[in-house]
């Protein structure tokens, strides 16, 4: 059942804000804007039918993305829809679950949604479910750049420069569950020396798995 956007509130501010609004206004829906106290003045706040603040005695970051008081806002003035604009909390599935709790309309991907092509690992398997052909690849290994997927001809090297890089899989989660892992050396490998030792010995063992995969039968 579709039902029709009449009152419109906006999760965002300046320049973001005000497009939506004037967007919306166009299809005749009234909007309705959050400001920080710090934004008291913004235009954003006197562009829209009518605005009220969020986030008494937080700073301006905090108060938009404050969840608890952008939905206290909605509920309270019979909200139908949420635009997130950009950035803030656009991209926050707990915020578009919230909207969903709240029974208010989440402008935007859904939570799930969110939670899966928000992961890189997650949104590759999801793509290669549905057909797609990606990139061949079989350690999965992340540095300060980002997450990569390395070819089984390139395995070696990364085991060569185990110190430099980590495989985000069972193995990671495994430690930071027994908390042996702390999230600082997510972005390389373990300082303690036996957990590294540890470390070294799983990376090739997935190799040795790898390639007796990969050997003809």
């Amino acid at each position: 059942m579709i039902i029709p956007i009449r009152r419109l509130l906006v999760a965002n501010r300046s320049e973001i804000a005000i497009r939506i609004f004037r967007a919306a206004s166009e299809m005749g829906i009234r909007t309705f804007a959050v400001y920080a106290e710090q934004d008291k003045l913004s235009l954003h706040r006197f562009k829209a039918d009518e605005a009220y603040r969020i986030g008494r005695g937080k700073g301006p970051i905090e108060a938009y993305l404050s969840i608890d008081e952008v939905i206290r806002v909605a509920k309270e003035h019979r909200i139908d829809a949420i635009h997130p604009g950009y950035g803030f909390l656009s991209e926050s599935p707990e915020f578009a679950n919230a909207c969903t709790q709240a029974g208010i309309a989440f402008i935007g991907p859904s939570e799930h949604t969110m939670r899966t092509l928000g992961n890189k690992i997650a949104a590759r398997n999801l793509a290669s479910s549905c057909g797609v052909t990606v990139m061949p690849g079989d350690l999965v290994v992340g540095d300060r750049e980002g997450v990569y997927f390395i070819p089984p001809q390139y395995v070696q090297e990364v085991l060569d420069k185990a110190d430099e890089v980590h495989v985000h899989d069972e193995w990671t989660k495994k430690k930071f569950d027994e908390g042996k892992y702390k999230s600082s050396e997510i972005y390389g490998s373990p300082t303690d020396p036996k957990l590294k030792q540890e470390y070294k010995e799983y990376l090739k063992k997935r190799l040795e798995e790898i390639q007796k995969h990969r050997s003809p039968k």
